[in-house]
């Protein structure tokens, strides 16, 4: 059984409560925990109040000890670990400390899907000597129809983690999830289809499960769609769209969504241009880290677009490019390393002649 909840149910009256009761039916158990997946699934997609929520139950919950109660910390601890927004940072310490609360479950006794899944995802991600049993959780999950479980052994084939490295596989596992409306994975069989890993190459394909994915929210999906639009590819460009897209994305804190968006105001496409904005969004996207994004900033400084002109300024963001994770990628930090390079002779010329 999969979530049930719509985005109205899960808040609705009488469903929202302080803390996990200490006694229920196991038909409120289950609608509790459902839930919960929902809330999990919501804040993935964007939904403030939904992270709001779920953090208010972590926090308030008088039965810590209770499965009920791991299952919302383990969501949680899921969430700071891999959701890539700023509306959820990233915090690896709290996530793994909420996480090991479920190392004492016997694997063998547990028939919950979402505590099979929990479980997997602390042995997957806080335990190197456990490969074999987050697989074995993850698929008595799967045999259970539970589909962020299904999207996971996907990525799993898809990547080669703990398994052999299998695209079809992957393509089918993730088709199976999406097809139990699960955005992750429909955004991720847009991305087989868009490259034709696992499956024959259609772009239009491609377009329409992205599409069902940022109709649910999904960041990722939002970009992608983006990207669609302003090439054009499974369907017509259309740069107003695309520029739309972006923005959805690069408000929840997509780094990515976020440059190309700021390019679309530096040239006025889709967008009316304005150089204030562009600078600003990548200026977001380079404190997450974005080497082109720092590369931006640079110019932004150097040549004073929408900012006053600041070579001291340039002279950082360059620098910051160039220390970024990406700055053995030449197509990220070439120009960041010329610049600098002109900007430091430039400076000694103007000292030697002073």
């Amino acid at each position: 059984r999969l979530l049930n909840f719509t985005q109205e149910s899960v808040l609705a009256e009488g469903l929202t409560c302080d803390c996990i009761p200490n006694h229920q039916s196991m038909e409120e158990s289950a609608a509790f925990r459902d839930r919960i997946a929902e809330l999990y699934l919501k804040c993935r997609c964007g939904k403030k109040e939904a992270y709001s929520e779920i953090e208010h139950l972590a926090s308030s919950t008088i039965n810590p000890s209770g499965e009920d109660a791991l299952i919302v910390k383990g969501y949680l601890g899921d969430l700071l670990l891999n959701c890539n927004s700023q509306l959820i940072p990233r915090n690896e310490s709290r996530a793994k400390r909420l996480l090991s609360e479920l190392s004492h479950l016997d694997r063998g006794d547990l028939s919950c899907f979402h505590l099979q899944h929990l479980l997997a995802i602390y042995y997957q991600d806080c335990c190197s000597d456990k490969e074999a049993e987050f697989l074995e959780l993850f698929q008595q999950a799967v045999d259970q129809g539970h589909a962020m479980s299904i999207s996971t052994m996907g990525y799993c084939y898809d990547y080669g983690i703990g398994v052999r490295k299998d695209t079809k596989k992957a393509f089918s596992l993730y088709m199976l999830a999406a097809s139990k409306g699960y955005p992750i994975a429909q955004c991720n069989v847009g991305k087989c289809y868009d490259s034709g890993q696992g499956c024959e190459e259609d772009a239009s394909l491609a377009a329409e499960w992205f599409q069902k994915a940022a109709d649910q929210g999904f960041v990722d999906a939002h970009y992608n769609m983006g990207i669609f639009h302003n090439m054009g590819r499974g369907g017509d460009v259309n740069t107003i769209e695309a520029a739309r897209c972006f923005k959805l994305a690069a408000e929840q804190g997509d780094s990515a969504a976020q440059y190309n968006l700021a390019w679309c105001y530096h040239n006025g496409t889709g967008v009316g241009r304005d150089d204030e904005k562009a600078v600003h969004l990548c200026f977001l996207s380079a404190k997450q880290g974005d080497a082109l994004a720092a590369q931006f900033v640079g110019v932004g400084y150097e040549k004073g677009w929408g900012v006053d002109v600041n070579i001291v300024e340039a002279m950082r963001y360059y620098r910051q490019a160039l220390s970024s994770s990406e700055a053995n990628d030449p197509s990220k930090t070439d120009y960041a390393a010329r610049r600098v390079v002109v900007l430091i002779d430039a400076y000694k010329e103007a000292v030697s002649t002073y």
